[in-house]
């Protein structure tokens, strides 16, 4: 059975819809139950199919409601009665006065660290060798500096016939520096003593008595000079020396000197150099009157920029000299230009020309050989024309390196060469040569753990007159380090060589070739503490018996110890 139930349009408000729908499904679940009750009864309980069809039809509309923006405005307030009144009065207050009791703090005074500036040094070792070295100085002073250094070294024997051959040298110097706000002088006096013995001779035919041979060279020296204290535009300096030369003989010798040294800095890229040096010299000897020989050189020179990368100098070397060998003029002009250039950051390469006078007396001959004959001839050196070039540098700040090469035409350059009546003395001999040089050195330098130098020469001689440069070695090589093995131990190595020398030998009557010389020092020092360390050295620790000049062994293995205290 079908029943379709059309529900009429509402147009009532939305509760008497809802409760007429209410009243319609109860109606509806009534007629169900009574239909499904009969039918059970008559059919025997089978249910039919029956569509119940619900149709809604009602829609349900709301009308827009309107908002109010309006702001509700405030209640007005009922004045106050009666009025309020104000009325501000000038309030005056006065503290007592604090005073607080404050304890500032108080600083210990800077503890100043210790300076070890003086120190004294003593050793002994084998051939009779007392060594003896210190420095006794002012500290901390800015106005005042003074002092006295000394050295002893001496061997009471030597490589022949022992004591023949002992020597031995000995310095003291001292010194007095006073600094103003403009000026800084200084005055020092000096004395050195060199003394050594003529033992060149055959040992197999003489044995002469030691205080025959014996030589001693005693120089006492003065000196002062000023400068300029600060750093300014102008700067200078200059100094005089005077120093005064005997023999055991009959030889002496005085030198004075007056030096001079200024700089004038026109701009950071300018400058202006003069230099100026006068010597006289006075020897005399058994058969030899006193003489005065001058010596006056004066050397201007401008310095300037090119581009910001070619730095240049040029100038002149005028020397005024009275020496009598060979010459036909005593002025002597030279040109002085340098020419520096970098070729990297801190590479730099560098040539010039120039020439100049070397001044030569029996202080310089006596240093260099102490085996030099009475009654020489002595005269300075001309250096005609000198041209040099070279590479110098940094490679990362721990490496530093110069190589470069020379070409010197010399003027009476002199030569040792022993004489043919007593071979153990040395005549000088003069002749015109070009020398040409080849040198290269580097270094390097880790803190204070290790420090190595090395230095190389090559020389080659075009001769004049003679047949070679008596007594000069053809190449030198030097090697200095340095080692820090631990806190406390310190090791320095070195080692030289030289070799290529020739000499005539007159008893032979032909040229000679020297032997090599090799000689390899060793020094190991323990600090025991800050101020006091021990040392044991050893010089020509390969034994090396090679000739310092003809006829002149040097000493063998050479053993001392010692100890240093700083105070």
């Amino acid at each position: 059975m079908r029943t379709t139930l059309n529900l009429e349009r509402c147009t009532l408000n939305f509760e008497r819809c809802t409760s007429n729908m209410l009243r319609i499904f109860i109606g509806l679940l009534i007629s169900l139950s009574t239909t499904i009750v009969y039918g059970q009864g008559e059919e025997g309980g089978e249910i039919e199919n029956v569509e119940i069809e619900i149709v809604k039809e009602k829609q349900i509309t709301m009308p827009k409601a309107n908002r109010n923006f309006e702001k509700i405005p405030p209640r007005p307030a009922d004045p106050l009665a009666p009025s309020m009144t104000y009325d501000f009065k000038t309030l005056n207050f006065q503290a007592p006065d604090y005073n607080p009791v404050v304890k500032p703090l108080r600083l210990k005074d800077e503890t100043l660290s210790k300076i070890y500036g003086n120190y004294v040094s003593v050793g002994y070792g084998n051939y009779n060798s007392p060594f003896l070295r210190g420095s006794i100085s002012s500290k901390r002073n800015a106005e005042k500096s003074y002092g006295v250094d000394f050295f002893h070294h001496s061997f009471v024997k030597g490589p022949v016939d022992g004591k023949n051959s002992g020597s031995g040298y000995s310095k003291l110097n001292a010194y007095l520096q006073g600094m103003g706000p403009k000026v800084t002088a200084n005055i020092g006096l000096n004395f050195e003593n060199m003394f050594n013995h003529f033992y060149g001779y055959n040992p197999l035919v003489e044995h002469p008595l030691e205080d025959k041979i014996r030589q001693t060279y005693n120089i006492i020296g003065l000196n002062a000079g000023f400068t300029n204290t600060r750093t300014a535009d102008f700067n200078y300096k200059l100094t005089g020396d005077f120093s005064y030369l005997y023999d055991r003989f009959n030889a002496t010798e005085s030198e004075a000197g007056l030096h001079f040294n200024s700089r004038y800095e026109i701009s950071k890229t300018q400058g202006f150099l003069f230099k100026g040096d006068y010597f006289l010299v006075a020897r005399k000897d058994s058969l030899i009157d006193a003489k005065p020989r001058h010596l006056f050189k004066i050397n201007p020179a401008y310095q300037f920029t090119i581009a910001d990368r070619f730095r240049l100098s040029a100038g002149l070397n005028a020397v005024v000299e009275n020496d009598t060998i060979g010459k036909n003029k005593p002025i002597h002009i030279y040109p002085d230009a340098w020419i520096y250039t970098d070729l990297a950051k801190s590479v730099e390469a560098y040539a010039g020309i120039t020439g100049d006078f070397e001044k030569v007396s029996l202080h310089t001959l006596a240093r260099e050989n102490q085996w030099v004959n009475s009654n020489i001839d002595i005269y300075h050196t001309n250096k005609s024309f000198e041209f040099k070039a070279g590479i110098q540098g940094k490679v990362a700040r721990k490496v530093s390196f110069h190589v470069g090469t020379s070409i010197i035409n010399f003027k009476h350059l002199y030569f040792f060469d022993n004489s043919p009546l007593d071979r153990s003395k040395f005549n000088v001999v003069y002749d015109d040569a070009v020398r040409l040089n080849f040198f290269g050195e580097a270094g390097v330098v880790n803190a204070d753990k290790v420090s190595v130098n090395v230095r190389a020469d090559y020389y080659s001689y075009t001769m004049n007159k003679l047949e070679y440069p008596w007594q000069r070695p053809q190449y030198k090589l030097g090697f200095y380090s340095s080692y820090k093995l631990f806190d406390k131990v310190l090791l320095t190595v070195n080692l030289l060589s030289q070799g290529g020398a020739r000499a005539y030998d007159y008893q032979l009557n032909k040229v000679v070739t020297l032997k090599s010389a090799l000689n390899l020092d060793a020094k190991l020092r323990y600090f025991i503490s800050k101020p006091l360390s021990a040392y044991i050295e050893g010089n020509n620790i390969l034994n090396s018996k090679y000739p310092i000049y003809q006829f002149y062994q040097a000493r063998g293995v050479q053993v001392s110890a010692g100890l240093s205290w700083s105070f």
